[in-house]
């Protein structure tokens, strides 16, 4: 990858993803709930949560350091099932792809993947109200996502 990013900060405080003002334009929480010590965060590597209950809307944001190859490990998983839905795309020049293994998008949830270097893909899954079109907020979402992350945030 000729721009990879270095998202160690955000591997022990994946809540720092997104920052306070960008959060606030998401009409999300500026605090989120961090899992960095779960099973799961251990196993598939750490994430941050925000929910607006009034809007019933929910954001998660994973670094997926249980890939080892970035996203080339979920190219190889898709290869052997292809359950659900695939489409590849970029986000501020990064590949990513829209991904799950069950097709909710029309019910407001869309799961994105980001390479962001070789090694680490981030995950963000959005759920909300707005159907097919959530995955045009995860999109944004990731975009932000990458901002903070190559400004060190």
């Amino acid at each position: 990858m000729s721009n990879p990013l270095d998202a160690t900060r955000q591997l022990s405080r994946p809540c720092s993803a997104l920052t306070e003002s960008q959060l606030q334009s998401l009409r999300l929480p500026t605090s989120g709930i961090p899992d960095t010590d779960s099973a799961i965060a251990r196993n598939a590597g750490p994430s941050c949560f925000w929910r607006n209950g009034t809007e019933l809307s929910r954001v998660a944001i994973s670094f997926m350091t249980g890939n080892k190859n970035g996203l080339a490990d979920n190219y190889r998983a898709h290869a052997e099932d292809s359950r659900g839905y695939w489409i590849e795309t970029t986000v501020d020049g990064y590949p990513a792809v829209f991904q799950d293994n069950t097709d909710n998008r029309k019910t407001g949830n869309c799961a994105l993947l980001v390479g962001i270097s070789d090694t680490l893909a981030v995950l963000v899954d959005e759920q909300d109200q707005l159907g097919e079109q959530s995955c045009a907020r995860a999109k944004h979402i990731a975009a932000l996502m990458i901002t903070t992350v190559r400004a060190g945030g």
